[in-house]
């Protein structure tokens, strides 16, 4: 999926999530090419319209937190806009994480 470097459009992206509303949940962006030095601060995602925090880098993915309140059960709309450069994302994963359950 491109993704345009102007700033002020977004590429769309639907996900459909069937559970993880109430656990910790992380989305992992993958650009194409080895993401370049700073392009965490380079990168706006808005997940159903709200903007997320700025993302941490590791192994080549972008890693944004998402706030308990962002991500509803269902479709849900995910933007993802750059300032200053194009990318290319190859892969989006929402990351749901569990605690097991004695």
């Amino acid at each position: 999926m491109a993704v345009p470097g102007d700033g002020s459009t977004d590429a769309l992206l639907r996900i459909y999530v069937a559970d993880g509303a109430e656990r910790e949940v992380v989305l992992w962006v993958l650009v194409s090419k080895p993401a370049a030095r700073g392009v965490e601060r380079a990168v706006r995602v808005r997940l159903n319209n709200a903007l997320l925090p700025q993302a941490d880098t590791a192994g080549g993915w972008l890693v944004f937190a998402v706030p308990y309140d962002a991500l509803a059960r269902g479709e849900n709309l995910l933007g993802i806009g750059a300032l200053g450069r194009e990318l290319r994302v190859e892969k989006v994963e929402v990351r749901v994480c569990c605690t097991e359950v004695l």
